[in-house]
């Protein structure tokens, strides 16, 4: 049976489209295909906490300096 799926919109800067579709276009995959994967990958990790997201109250942004 083929998994469903469905659409969703997010604003994401024009440089990590700009990757996704070189990543795409490298793989000859389709560009829902590598946000899939690399979405479900950095879920896994944040699942076995191998990926922490730390926030700091400016109404909670992501805090993506080094630890």
């Amino acid at each position: 049976m083929a998994e469903e799926s469905i659409s969703r919109t997010w604003r994401v800067s024009r440089e990590i489209a700009e990757r996704i579709r070189a990543l795409a276009v490298a793989t000859e995959v389709y560009d829902s295909s590598i946000v899939n994967y690399l979405l479900t990958r950095a879920l896994d990790d944040l699942d076995a906490g191998r990926m922490v997201i730390r926030r700091r109250p400016v109404a909670y942004v992501i805090d993506d300096r080094p630890a």
